[in-house]
């Protein structure tokens, strides 16, 4: 299909060594690497993704976020795609950007996941949302190419 948008790789996100490197080797194939359709180097990249997470930790009676976690997927997936003159005006949706990576565990089973249902879910997406703008900016990265983040939250699209 000639108007398809194809991207990713979409997985975990960079904080981790052996995550930001897949990143890298991904960005690296499709910059210079041989394009298994065409046979000539390099594959076009309509958009860069990856989930940056959080890590709350439930502390027995409380869940203690860690916005750090996410954050820090953030920047170093940002830190990768910059290294790339050749991507950085290229998309980047952050799929998958929230607080932790259990979305389908219940409070009742994982108490950690309580805070879902009240006022802390929001302000610590406001405050990482916050975050990942001032990263992008330091970066260099303009996340869709003109200056917005695209950021998937559980369904949702922020802009």
């Amino acid at each position: 299909m000639p108007g398809a948008k194809v991207g990713g790789p979409d997985t975990t996100g960079a904080a981790g060594a052996k995550a930001a490197e897949f990143l890298r080797a991904f960005l690296e194939h499709c910059a210079r690497g041989e394009n298994a359709a065409t046979g000539k180097q390099g594959a076009p990249l309509s958009f860069i993704s990856f989930h940056p997470k959080g890590s709350p930790v439930w502390k027995g009676d409380h869940g203690q976020m860690r916005v750090e976690r996410e954050l820090l997927s953030v920047e170093k997936g940002f830190e990768v795609v910059a290294s790339f003159q050749e991507w950085r005006g290229t998309p980047v949706i952050l799929g998958e950007w929230d607080p932790e990576g259990c979305a389908a565990c219940s409070a009742r089973n994982k108490p950690e996941n309580a805070y879902r249902n009240g006022n802390l879910y929001a302000v610590y997406t406001a405050e990482a949302l916050k975050d990942t703008l001032t990263l992008s900016e330091a970066a260099g990265v303009k996340p869709d190419g003109s200056g917005h983040v695209v950021v998937r939250i559980r369904g949702a699209t922020l802009f």
